[in-house]
């Protein structure tokens, strides 16, 4: 085989959704990283938290995946659902590549080495000079299998140094006695990163106002599958006493920002913002006079929210670790880690930030994903929904 990918999948916590691997907990115990808000286990549980949205908000989620297959809905409290477009974003899987080498003996046995040469097509056409100086191509390694022109595919067994040749060289347990370097060409078929990005939109002004889910699924043919579901979603008109969180990064991370992708998450608070004045003079005293020399003058706000589960918590704290983070259209700088008072027997967390305002523009993205197909699903009535169950039906 020329080429094997692993399953994998992976959605950071720094989405606007907070999305679990779906689990079967007779098998495993539950941790917050597994669990819904809804799950976790504490003492007491608040299990009427959602995640909240108005229908002019619209999101955008990045999760990674090497699976071949997948599938996001959108359920409502009765099991309707809506299935989403799903972006491709990368081809980092099964690249082929196709090359011109040299074939030698090594201690009689065949050795294979690049130094320069051309990249063919797949109808063995040159499409381009490549020079690799004394190295062999990265994903070259023992163990992966290629294709030569003479003996079809063959295993690696090791690289090696070729004093005569000055190059390290592709080692096989195949017998080669020819000491002079001959022509050949080379196919082999690796992943680039272990995965590809994906994304898909959501625009909030599609859907009536009620409770929503969101699931994703991932699967092969051969049947290997995951899936993972979000927290469940109030969708609003209008929340009223809540914040309005924006935030992103300029170098990527677990997220890759090249196709616009900002974060949101909409917070109640317990107060409105306060401002606290922060600042000093330098002021030079003398027996005649007194002059100010310098000043700094700093707006401080800080805001208290509503008592909210550890792993929104969590998704908090990692915005405010992020460089662009704004609040209700003002930008800020978080002065320090999020206070967090945990309220006793709950999952809960009150938590206050002090913020730094940083006077940057708001640049509006999700402008760029609200023109999406929508869906004739009924206004929801919450009488539907109890208080301890998915909307998603899962195992």
């Amino acid at each position: 085989m020329l080429n094997t990918v692993e399953p994998y999948f992976f959605i950071s916590k720094y989405n606007s959704h907070r999305f679990v691997e779906v689990v079967n907990f007779e098998y495993t115990i539950k941790t917050v990283a597994n669990t819904l808000s809804y799950q976790e286990q504490s003492i007491l549980n608040n299990k009427d938290f959602y995640q909240l949205f108005q229908n002019d908000d619209a999101t955008r989620t990045q999760f990674r995946s090497s699976y071949e297959n997948h599938r996001v809905k959108v359920f409502n409290a009765i099991g309707e659902h809506d299935e989403l477009d799903i972006h491709k974003r990368t081809e980092n899987l099964n690249i082929e590549d196709y090359r011109t080498a040299k074939k030698i003996s090594s201690n009689g046995k065949l050795a294979i080495y690049f130094k320069q040469g051309s990249i063919l097509s797949s109808e063995n056409t040159s499409m381009a000079p490549y020079d690799l100086r004394q190295y062999v191509p990265y994903w070259l390694i023992p163990g992966k299998n290629i294709v030569d022109d003479i003996h079809g595919e063959i295993t690696i067994d090791s690289v090696v140094w070729l004093d005569h040749e000055e190059v390290y060289a592709l080692i096989f347990d195949i017998p080669y006695l020819d000491t002079t370097a001959q022509h050949t060409q080379v196919r082999s078929v690796y992943n680039s990163v272990n995965y590809n990005v994906y994304e898909f939109d959501v625009s909030f002004n599609n859907y009536p106002e009620g409770y929503y889910q969101i699931q994703i699924e991932a699967w092969n043919d051969e049947d290997i599958k995951t899936s993972a579901v979000s927290e469940r979603i109030h969708v609003k008109q209008k929340h009223e006493n809540t914040s309005l969180i924006i935030h992103e990064n300029t170098k990527n991370h677990q997220i890759n920002y090249s196709w616009n992708i900002q974060h949101m998450m909409r917070l109640r608070w317990e107060d409105p913002i306060k401002y606290s004045p922060d600042g000093g003079n330098t002021i030079n005293k003398s027996d005649q006079n007194t002059t100010l020399i310098d000043s700094d003058v700093f707006e401080n706000y800080e805001m208290k929210f509503s008592a909210m589960p550890t792993g929104i918590n969590i998704m908090l704290k990692m915005a405010t670790a992020q460089d662009i983070f704004f609040m209700d259209g003002s930008s800020y700088t978080i002065e320090d880690n999020p206070e967090t008072e945990k309220l006793e027997d709950l999952n809960e967390y009150a938590t206050t930030l002090k913020m730094i305002l940083a006077n940057d523009v708001y640049n509006d993205k999700s402008i760029l994903y609200t023109g999406l197909q929508g869906i004739n699903l009924i206004t929801i009535n919450g009488a539907y929904l109890t208080n301890n169950t998915s909307l998603v039906s899962v195992s």
